[in-house]
């Protein structure tokens, strides 16, 4: 009996190594949850636990963030409706973290953008956006954002 179970041993550690799948691809891949855009011509991409909606009091907030130390988020008033929407400074507007420490905000003079939902459930939000943001450091450099596209789940 001893000796059949040696034989019967690496059979068994095969089958049970062989239903094992190696999965590269991570969370972000299988998810569909992604936040896309260019920044002044440069492809931005944060997908799957990287691009989420935060809901607050009067508005929400589409974050995505990338591991090239880049974050981004459109805070949206919770009174939009399906549509498109221009940023109105207060409850609807974009702000950036770039590297190296330079913000981005259309919360100053010279910006603006705007938004559209395209759906809006109590777990989802889907979208597109564009705007132009200016350097927080006063020196009136701008960050041009377009092709933007969002499809999030609130956290």
């Amino acid at each position: 009996m001893k000796k059949s179970f040696f034989y019967f041993l690496p059979l068994l550690l095969a089958l049970v190594f062989s239903s094992c799948s190696k999965n590269n691809e991570g969370p972000a891949a299988d998810d569909g949850l992604f936040v896309t855009c260019t920044m002044n011509g440069e492809a931005f991409k944060a997908e799957g636990l990287y691009a989420y909606a935060v809901d607050w009091d009067d508005s929400y907030n589409v974050y995505g963030i990338t591991v090239d130390d880049i974050t981004m988020y459109v805070a949206i008033d919770q009174s939009i409706t399906d549509g498109t929407h221009a940023f109105n400074g207060e409850t609807t507007f974009a702000i950036i973290s770039r590297e190296g420490g330079k913000s981005y905000s259309t919360l100053y003079e010279g910006g603006e953008g705007q938004v559209t939902v395209t759906e809006r459930t109590a777990t989802t939000v889907k979208g597109s956006f564009q705007f132009t943001a200016v350097e927080t450091d006063d020196s009136g450099e701008k960050l041009v954002v377009e092709n933007g596209k969002f499809q999030v789940k609130f956290r």
